[in-house]
């Protein structure tokens, strides 16, 4: 035969007809499928074409492949079965995919202690229970792969005889339906997720269930590691062949397995090579798995169940998919691929991720494979791209042009890339965790097995290290759509939510009304417990002046105190405060100041700063407070680009250089200027702070009256803060914090006390105003917070404070259990927000009892007349547990980035009436609508490809005995991101020691790699952690975490790592897969470890103590134990 004639028999034998072909026709739009594109490039292969899968691909008309199929043929035809030998004896190696099944199963391994497993059920009626008993045993005898055992050391053997006792009868017939129900579901239970004993043979399982009224369940299971998916077709039509006509399957007779694989690597080594080269120079760029929500750590989890989740598309809707796949001119395949990484988008953290695609890998170059049973699996790692904005038909065509480039280098599999991907990121081990398994094209079961044995009723399958497993199947016509997922990985229904809209995706894709030409995405649910636009709306905010409630209580209680200054016992009542910001503003208006102008404040602590703030705003004006810690260089460039106008500071002369008019405050609180009332609103700004810019310049953030009193109003309300309140001002008048200690106080009647330079960050004079005073309100960032119960708990002193403010900075648990111990009859305010929408946006009432699971307090619920939305790179909002920019609206947003238009343009956005700020921190939503604060959107941090959050690494520290405080630290070393901890003590703890207590609570790719002890933190002027303080010191002046000096076992040990590894070992800390180890690696040591130490040690022991002086321990406890 020609190579036109192959080409067209090829086709016909594959999709069934050639009808209405021509030269012309373009096969993928004619409704081939990836799958039968990859059987016939097969065929033509067998026939001495050598067509690959990507060649077909890439040229789409018949007549492309026939001018391929001249140009290619060889000649070298397979006329008859290479001969792969007559069924041995002797053990054999796994292939890649087996190998990677065998390792998983291990308990010692992250979502471990599984098979890769499949299970079906199936409803029949009048079942010949003897016929199909007989029909089992006779196709588990005839496929070898069905009576093959593992060895505990990796390999595999084939047995004279199967597994004994994989058939069992079971007759419920006698009990009701009810109880019937109960014990399949008890049987499902047991069968649906059970580990087979492979080293006995036990590979396969069939329960047949006898109910009344004729009706049977039979339950059938496999161990995918002797069979793929196409395996199982084949022993579902062998099982209705002999139970219909009792044809015996037609299986070529000692057809060897492990002879194939040979066969195999030989036949593509060049092939392999040449695909290492590619794959090898994609690793370091490439994307790794999706970072999607977890609510438990892969490592934590052994034995995972996995949830059946199905739904179909209809003959309709399916036929339109196909339609229009071939109208773009890809396959459906790759229609189903996007819609699926789409959705898998809506919840990840990274816009690119890897998909693990299984694939058939049936090599007929060897002889006809298409009747055999075993595993021909192969992986490919399909890097899905979603970092740019297109259109469905862009994405597709993008998907289906990286898959078949990709497939012309499958020779090196998935499991290949992921051993080289383990050198690059020690430590981590699912690269690939989220699956799509393609089976179009094929139908599971005939009409015979159906007739015979029974329907689908149920169906679930699992594989270790697998979080979701999407698999496609067609059948009558219609689309079937499966995902089995790990639901013990994600929180809870998150996995309902991603499937149901997946398949509301597909629907709207179905449809013809749908553009693919537009930017469609999937809808994310909406059954969410959020504050919605219009719940926004009905909040009315309640807008007031800052200066309402000094003007108010000046006037009810005069001789009340509204500021006592701790320094020298001064009171200052409200009668007084409102004289003195009276002739301040005179004195400002005097030297020309008008509504709306800018007047800096820069002077020390003191009743000076909070007169002169409510001065500047009863002339009108808006104050902006500026360190007086600050150079006058840098005051002088803030006072010019900012353009203020005036300035309130200790001496007229201080700042001649700019154009502000300066005015001394002894002089301005002396001022005979008769004051002129101005008429102020709440939509008028009120104060200026300064934030940090990426300029290098501070930004002035523009908040209105209203604006803050809306916040200080709702705050004022929940803590039922009264003019019986008081409040230490422990917060600069530059950080907005003060803010709420200002004008939070006199919107009640209460009293500010008010600290100097000199006592502002003394901790022991805090706890002296306290208690002195009974002060039962507390506002700051958590460590000054910290500070305060430090120095009470040394003093034994008991405070009264009765309500706990915290923002500003992460909240840690141990600070919150430590105010509970310490101050049993207080509540935690927990809130957060941005200086851009009013001092705080949300606030969470913090229990005592703190679930185990928490890392740090959450953000909580937005304030009244405020709201959070958690949007995506394109401003789509995110599904509950997803992670996203956090974005405020409402009554707290600020005016602007003064004198800055570009900026605000950028950062403040209008979408449906309401003004947005864009905080750029990252955060999501859970699902009773409190939102988790998860960091800086550009401050995230790697470790081996490990996304770290170093809040986590703190909080296990503290956890460890002796450690009273703890911040991580990203240092390089070697070009590799590592992390050291820094760590104040109570008592002595040596580094060993802390490792660990720590490897308690994290994996050992988040251990810190340096341990610095410091005598105490550096804090900001803002008293928050000040993180650019904490400086790793070079490799020479801190040592390791571990000593380099070696015990026996370890110095045995390091030479067999060497001799594996072809590395030199220098510590005991050393980590096996750090020093390029990886699963086939430590596979090949075990009979090392075993000969040298005469201990039996399996696999999962290497993952599980994976450095050197971890696994000698381990190596020594086995000795003991086998003396």
């Amino acid at each position: 035969m020609n190579a036109r004639e192959l080409v067209m028999e090829s086709v016909k034998k594959v999709i069934g007809s050639c009808d209405g072909l021509t030269e012309q026709s373009n096969m993928i739009r004619y409704g081939v499928s990836s799958l039968q594109v990859m059987k016939i490039s097969g065929l033509l292969r067998k026939n001495g074409i050598r067509l690959t899968f990507a060649d077909l691909m890439e040229n789409k008309t018949l007549g492309e492949w026939i001018s391929l199929a001249e140009s290619r043929m060889t000649g070298n035809a397979v006329k008859t079965p290479v001969d792969v030998g007559s069924t041995r004896k002797e053990a054999y190696p796994l292939t890649d995919v087996q190998y990677s099944y065998w390792v998983g199963r291990e308990n010692d391994q992250p979502m471990g202690g599984v098979d890769c497993h499949a299970y079906y059920e199936f409803d029949g009626m009048n079942v010949d229970a003897a016929k199909l008993e007989e029909a089992w045993d006779i196709v588990i005898s005839s496929h070898p792969m069905l009576r093959t055992r593992f060895t505990n050391d990796g390999r595999q053997v084939t047995m004279d005889k199967p597994f004994s006792e994989s058939f069992k009868k079971i007759d419920l017939s006698a009990l009701d339906e009810a109880e019937q129900e109960k014990q399949l579901l008890q049987l499902r239970k047991k069968m649906s997720h059970r580990r087979f004993d492979l080293e006995a043979g036990e590979t396969a399982g069939m329960r047949h269930c006898i109910l009344s009224g004729g009706r049977s369940v039979t339950l059938i299971d496999f161990a995918l590691i002797v069979c793929d998916v196409q395996s199982i077709k084949i022993i579902f039509r062998d099982l209705a062949a002999y139970c219909k006509s009792g044809k015996r399957p037609d299986v070529q007779k000692d057809w060897d397995f492990g002879r194939y694989i040979e066969k195999m690597r030989d036949l593509r080594s060049e092939e392999e090579k040449e695909a290492s080269v590619y794959w090898k120079k994609r690793e370091k760029e490439m994307a790794l798995r999706p970072e999607l929500p977890i609510k438990k750590k892969p490592e934590n989890i052994t034995s995972p169940k996995y949830t059946h989740h199905t739904a179909s598309l209809s003959e309709k809707q399916w036929a339109s998919i196909k339609k229009r796949a071939a109208d773009e001119n890809v396959t459906p395949a790759m229609v189903l691929l996007t819609a699926y990484s789409q959705t898998l988008h809506c919840w990840t953290s990274n816009d690119s991720f890897l998909i693990n695609l299984p694939l058939f890998d049936r090599c007929d170059d060897l002889g006809s494979v298409s009747d055999v049973v075993a595993d021909f699996t192969t992986l490919l790692l399909a890097e899905q791209d979603l970092s740019q904005k297109r259109t469905f038909s862009e994405n597709i065509r993008k998907v289906s042009g990286d898959f078949i480039r990709d497939m012309r280098y499958a020779a090196y599999n998935g499991v290949q890339v992921q051993r080289d991907l383990q050198a690059l990121y020690p430590g981590q081990r699912d690269f690939a965790p989220v699956v799509f398994a393609c089976n179009i094209g094929m139908e599971l079961i005939n009409d015979d097995f159906a007739e015979c044995i029974g329907d689908i009723r149920y169906m679930v399958s699992q594989t270790p290290q697998v979080w979701i497993d999407c698999q496609l199947f067609e059948r009558s016509g219609e689309l079937v759509l499966v995902w089995d997922t790990a639901d013990e990985l994600f929180p809870e229904q998150m996995t309902d939510d991603m499937f149901d809209t997946f398949m509301r995706y597909l629907n709207t894709l179905s449809d013809e009304k749908t553009d693919w030409n537009s930017f469609c995405s999937p809808e994310i649910p909406t059954r969410y417990v959020r504050k919605t636009l219009d719940e926004l709306k009905e909040e009315l905010p309640h807008r007031e002046l800052l200066t309402d409630g000094l003007v108010r209580y000046a006037a009810e209680t005069p001789d009340k105190t509204a500021l006592y200054f701790c320094e020298n016992g001064k009171r200052v009542t409200y009668s007084e405060l409102y004289g003195l910001s009276l002739r301040i503003a005179a004195a400002l208006q005097e030297h020309g100041f008008k509504k709306g102008n800018l007047a800096a404040i820069i002077l020390e602590r003191g009743i000076g700063q909070i007169a002169a703030a409510y001065g500047i705003l009863l002339a009108g004006g808006c104050y902006v407070p500026i360190s007086y810690g600050h150079p006058d260089k840098r005051i002088e460039k803030i006072i010019s680009s900012m353009k203020i106008g005036f300035a309130i500071t200790d001496s007229r002369e201080r700042f001649e250089g700019t154009d502000a008019v300066c005015i001394a405050y002894d002089e301005a609180v002396n001022s005979s200027f008769e004051y002129s009332p101005t008429d102020v609103t709440a939509e008028d700004s009120a104060y200026i702070i300064m934030t940090s810019g990426s300029t290098g310049m501070p930004k002035g953030v523009e908040i209105q009256h209203g604006s803050a009193y809306n916040t200080i109003y709702d705050i004022n309300e929940r803590a039922g803060v009264t003019s019986d309140h008081g409040i230490i001002g422990v917060s600069a008048t530059d950080f907005d914090l003060s803010v709420y200690d200002i004008f939070g106080m006199s919107a009640a009647g209460g009293t500010l006390y008010l600290l100097s330079q000199q006592n502002a960050k003394d901790a022991d004079a805090w706890v002296d105003i306290i208690l002195e005073n009974n002060i039962t309100l507390w506002n700051s960032v958590p460590i000054l917070f910290d500070m305060l119960l430090t120095a009470a708990e040394k003093r034994g002193a008991e405070l009264p404070i009765k309500t706990v403010m915290l923002s500003g900075d992460w909240i840690g648990i141990p600070l919150a259990k430590r105010c509970y111990k310490m101050l049993p009859q207080s509540v935690i305010f927990a809130m957060g927000g941005a200086t851009e929408a009013s001092i705080w946006s949300n606030l969470f009432i913090v229990s005592k009892d703190i679930p185990e699971d928490w890392k740090s307090i959450p953000y909580g619920f937005a304030l009244r007349s405020q709201m959070y939305r958690i949007v995506d790179r394109d401003g789509r909002d995110r599904p509950d547990w997803a992670e996203g920019e956090l974005l405020i609206g409402g009554a707290g947003v600020a005016k602007s980035y003064y004198n800055d238009p570009e900026l605000t343009k950028k950062k403040f956005t209008t979408e449906n009436g309401i003004i947005w700020y864009h905080t750029g921190d990252n955060g999501r939503f859970w699902d009773d609508g409190a939102i988790e604060f998860l960091g800086r959107k550009d401050n995230q941090i790697k470790v081996s490809g490990h996304r770290i959050e170093l809040g986590e690494i703190e909080y296990a520290a503290v956890q460890c005995r002796g450690i009273s405080r703890a911040a991580a630290q990203i240092y390089k070393a070697g070009g590799s991101a590592r992390i050291a901890l820094f760590y104040t003590a109570d008592e002595e703890v040596s580094e060993k020691e802390l490792t660990e207590q720590m490897k308690k609570y994290l994996p050992n790719y988040m251990l810190p790699k340096k341990f610095i002890h410091i005598d105490d933190f550096s804090v900001t002027s803002n008293g928050k952690l000040d993180r650019k303080a904490l400086i790793v010191p070079d490799e020479a002046d801190v040592s390791d975490a571990v000593s380099a000096e070696f015990t026996e076992t370890e110095s045995k040990l390091s030479r067999i790592w060497e001799s594996s590894l072809d590395v030199k070992v220098g510590s005991s800390s050393d980590d096996f897969f750090e020093l390029g180890g990886n699963s086939l690696k430590a596979t090949n040591m075990l009979y090392d470890i075993e000969e040298v130490f005469s201990v039996k040690f399996r696999i999962g022991m290497i993952f599980r103590y994976p450095s050197l002086g971890d696994m000698a321990a381990q190596i020594d406890k086995l000795s003991k134990g086998s003396r």
